[in-house]
């Protein structure tokens, strides 16, 4: 019998059961993405740094690590603030920024030319697109981030099931309205498949698990900078754990000002990621 004509317990059942099936397979292929990148042989870890046990990243790496290009750009801009190359006005949402006006520490010295004048954050993301995509490469050739064409298939076996549900779904609801009956319990289900769809696809992993090894053994080790950061340890600690480690410093505004966008990537200028991290990769 054609599903469509069922009644409304055993399609509900039916759909559920789909979209269940749906989140298992795509965690799988999201799992599968974080192993396939890292290269065989010799860990990262152990070719870099064997005596420490974690390779050899500066400040904006470990960042693009813990929270992908959204929070490796957001680094960048900290250090800036901090060297005092850049200025924020908060009443505007834009910062100043003089990169020429001051000596930058060595991680951020790759950015320079890339950022100059009043820019938006949005802007300011897009400015640093091109050196986010070679970041990302390198990360990539060292096993530590997934593949592009990785990322990129994960995307597309994410899009489909969503959207084969999300069609199935309607035209069911279709049918249902039709002939009068309610379709208040299969829509829900529909927007909630679509809803996990999206988020899905935006929440991309930014590390292997080779990656989530070397970024958990960077947070135990710099475990007590996380919890009270001197000022020389505040852009690191922000790069492995994010904006609350800002409160009660000089850049509480500049936490304030980020807050929203931390954990996505909608103003990052495209790639192969959406700030997701390492979840689902450990």
């Amino acid at each position: 019998m054609n599903p469509l004509d069922w009644t409304a317990q055993p399609f509900l059942t039916l759909y559920l059961c789909l979209v269940i099936f749906a989140v298992t397979a795509i965690l799988f292929v999201r799992e599968w993405v974080c192993r396939a990148s890292a290269p065989p042989g010799i860990s990262p870890l152990e070719r870099d740094m064997p005596e420490q046990g974690m390779p050899a990243l500066d400040v904006v790496e470990w960042a693009y690590l813990a929270g992908g290009r959204t929070r490796a750009g957001q680094t960048v801009m900290l250090g800036l603030l901090a060297a005092g190359a850049a200025t924020l006005d908060a009443k505007s949402s834009t910062f100043a920024i003089d990169a020429t006006c001051c000596r930058l520490p060595p991680e951020l010295e790759p950015f320079r030319p890339d950022v100059a004048g009043k820019l938006s954050l949005g802007n300011f993301y897009l400015a640093m697109s091109s050196k986010m995509d070679r970041l990302q490469a390198t990360l990539c050739e060292r096993g530590l981030s997934p593949k592009v064409a990785d990322i990129d298939l994960f995307r597309k076996i994410t899009l489909a099931f969503t959207v084969v549900l999300v069609v199935f779904g309607i035209l069911k609801m279709v049918v249902g309205a039709s002939r009068g009956h309610p379709i208040g319990y299969l829509f829900c289900l529909v927007l909630l498949t679509a809803l996990l769809g999206a988020f899905a696809s935006i929440r991309m992993p930014s590390c292997t698990r080779a990656g989530a090894d070397a970024l958990a053994a960077a947070r135990a080790r710099h475990a007590r900078a996380a919890r009270a950061p001197l000022e020389s340890e505040l852009t690191l600690a922000f790069a492995l754990t994010g904006a609350a480690v800002l409160s009660g410093t000089p850049y509480a505004a500049f936490a304030a000002e980020i807050s929203p966008s931390e954990g996505g990537d909608s103003g990052s200028g495209g790639g192969g990621d959406g700030g997701g991290g390492c979840g689902g990769c450990s």
